[in-house]
């Protein structure tokens, strides 16, 4: 009997910001040294975050599930849009539209019967952020509210495009100058 080899995770390396639409429409936006493998199979669609911070816009497909690992640490989407950020010694992740569930190797634990036991992170909403610490005895983590320009300021990493049509030159200038140098 022939066994079907499933092909490798295609890895992608960002030297510097990059954007890349995936098979099902969904888009991966990566700060420079972000490093990712994605797995897509009948059931679920897989992206590894193995090093750095990566942006999600998922294309809604409740059949197939959207989950991003990082360091034991899954968020699972089905239609939305979330950012996650791998550190030595946490995971970041901050929802900036729709719903995530977050699932660190701490949320499922086995009593003493050997029953697994599931202690789950509330579910994320847009504007809420939680940061998973990946030390062993790490307290629950805790979800918080992030302002606009909370999220504004960490997502700063990303190119944004100004739009002028007809916009005297003082007020573009100033726009550049509210948007910091480029990098």
């Amino acid at each position: 009997a022939v066994e079907a080899i499933a092909p490798a995770p295609a890895k992608i390396v960002a030297q510097a910001y990059e954007r890349r639409v995936l098979e099902d429409g969904s888009v991966i936006e990566l700060n420079r040294g972000a490093l990712v493998a994605v797995e897509y199979s009948a059931k679920v669609r897989m992206v590894r975050l193995l090093q750095g911070e990566a942006l999600f816009t998922v294309e809604k497909n409740p059949d197939q599930p959207f989950i991003v690992h990082a360091a034991g640490v899954d968020v699972r989407a089905v239609g939305t849009a979330f950012n996650v950020r791998l550190d030595a010694d946490n995971v970041e992740v901050l929802v900036t539209r729709g719903r995530v569930q977050v699932e660190t190797p701490a949320t499922v634990a086995e009593n003493l019967t050997g029953e697994a036991v599931t202690t789950a992170i509330p579910v994320l909403e847009a504007g809420e952020s939680v940061t998973v610490p990946l030390t062993v005895a790490a307290p629950m983590p805790q979800v918080s509210r992030v302002s606009e320009d909370e999220i504004d300021r960490r997502l700063a990493w990303q190119p944004r495009l100004l739009d002028f049509k007809s916009t005297p030159l003082a007020e573009v200038v100033a726009e550049f100058n509210r948007h910091g140098s480029p990098r």
